[in-house]
């Protein structure tokens, strides 16, 4: 499955179909200790940043606007 490559840290943008966007929101994936993908972001303009209760994937699903993710994962330079 493709959610068990994302690494805590890695950079995610949510995919959108709304029109004229391509990312409506950003945050970094949390690997919990139970091994389960999660969501870390700030969901309104001011406020806390935060850790969803739900999964990453149960986060998408309930959002009918939102169509996916793109991940980024910074590297190091040597």
């Amino acid at each position: 499955m493709f959610a068990d490559k994302i690494e805590t840290g890695s950079l995610l943008g949510i995919t959108t179909n709304m029109e004229g966007m391509d990312i409506a929101h950003t945050g970094i994936a949390i690997r919990m200790e139970n091994g389960a993908l999660h969501f870390m972001h700030a969901p309104i303009t001011g406020s806390k940043v935060q850790i969803t209760e739900m999964t990453l994937h149960d986060y998408l699903a309930s959002h009918p606007k939102q169509t996916g993710i793109i991940v980024a994962k910074v590297l190091e330079t040597k």
